[in-house]
């Protein structure tokens, strides 16, 4: 059985199954580091140049042509696309070389609320060609479900799949927290918040950046640190100067593969984005025990959906959010009950296995 996913880390745990079961899963992306993990689980990797983002024509073109090799020469029974730019691509290409099933999944709208008009009417378009070549389009989470079905995508490709994290490896039994606090040199008195998510600037970071320091005037025990990968491929990636800039705030981690002990040695998890598809972060700090604090934006209200798990607040709101922090840093009992509720919402919605469920059914339904 042939399996073609374009994406890579982030999707090993929903590929990993597959090739235990005895599948040929072959991963087709731009190569580097990050794809370490997969090639020591075992699983083929076929290189291309497209640019995940940015439009760069004399690249893309290569990795076009890479790209509809490599889809020919795999001769797939699925291909299973990610991501926005290249998920587009992958689809067209896919119909147009090969005779597999098609599947898309969706991690965010592109058309965000907040994006202008005519760019909104761009991705709007784009995403319906894209989705006449898609077997089956796969949604984490409902808000991206009611806006594909506003723009105009069939429900009948349409299938909400949800987002999910290993519970198992997130667990606050499992990791040492005080270790973890050390490690990250935090004080036993310290609140920590902690933040994660590539160090771009649609991700609320420098929000989060005002709203400490304006936290810290009232309670000087908060303290912030942002955990992520910079990504030089996005238009909106974070530039050393902003980096910087950002450190007089907040503790900047950088990319880290311990998020387990990272989480473990937070008080509270805070995501302040714009906009999102599933936030693992949020995901990954409720399996935590930790209570969560979100902007009310797409994907972050369907995880803190609950007062028992936590507080949203408007997005781009400096003042609400800092005065929440304050509030959790002085409260630790809130702090605990909303962990132990998180906990027990992480097990029952977001167990990773639940989503491989449902991925197991959709792609037996499409290879029958």
């Amino acid at each position: 059985m042939w399996s073609s996913h374009f994406g890579a880390t982030l999707g090993l745990p929903l590929m990993q199954p597959f090739a235990d079961r005895g599948w040929q899963v072959t991963v087709l992306s731009p190569d580097g580091h990050r794809l370490d993990p997969v090639r020591a689980a075992g699983i083929d990797h076929v290189p291309i140049s497209i640019t995940r983002r940015t439009v760069a024509p004399g690249r893309d073109a290569i990795g076009i042509a890479q790209l509809a090799r490599a889809l020919r020469r795999g001769r797939f029974d699925i291909v299973h696309s990610h991501n926005i730019k290249v998920g587009w691509l992958a689809r067209v290409v896919a119909r147009l070389a090969t005779r597999a099933r098609i599947v898309h999944t969706v991690h965010g709208t592109a058309f965000a609320d907040e994006a202008s008009v005519l760019a909104r009417g761009i991705e709007v378009g784009a995403e319906r060609v894209a989705a006449r070549f898609c077997d089956r389009v796969l949604v984490q989470s409902n808000d991206d479900a009611d806006a594909l079905l506003a723009a105009g995508i069939s429900p009948r490709v349409l299938t909400y799949i949800g987002n999910g994290v290993d519970v198992q490896r997130f667990d606050p039994q499992a990791v040492d927290r005080a270790a973890a606090r050390r490690q990250l040199g935090v004080d036993d008195a310290e609140v920590l918040f902690v933040s994660a998510g590539r160090l771009v600037r649609d991700k609320g970071f420098f929000d989060l950046a005002r709203a400490a320091q304006r936290a810290r005037a009232v309670q000087p025990r908060i303290r912030v640190a942002i955990a992520g990968p910079r990504d030089p491929d996005s238009r909106l990636g974070l530039t050393d100067t902003e980096i910087r800039e950002l450190r007089t705030q907040v503790d900047v981690l950088g990319q880290r593969d311990d998020m387990p002990a990272v989480l473990a040695a937070a008080d509270v998890v805070v995501l302040a984005s714009r906009h999102e598809g599933m936030p693992r972060i949020l995901m990954e700090g409720g399996a935590m025990a930790k209570p969560l604090l979100a902007t009310d934006a797409r994907g972050c209200r369907e995880i803190v959906n609950d007062p028992r798990a936590g507080t949203l607040v408007p997005i781009g709101d400096t003042n609400a959010l800092a005065a929440v922090m304050v509030t959790l840093a002085n409260d630790a009992k809130q702090r605990a009950d909303q962990g132990a509720f998180n906990r027990s919402m992480a097990r029952d919605r977001f167990d990773i296995q639940a989503v491989l469920g449902r991925l197991d059914r959709v792609y037996g339904e499409l290879l029958q």
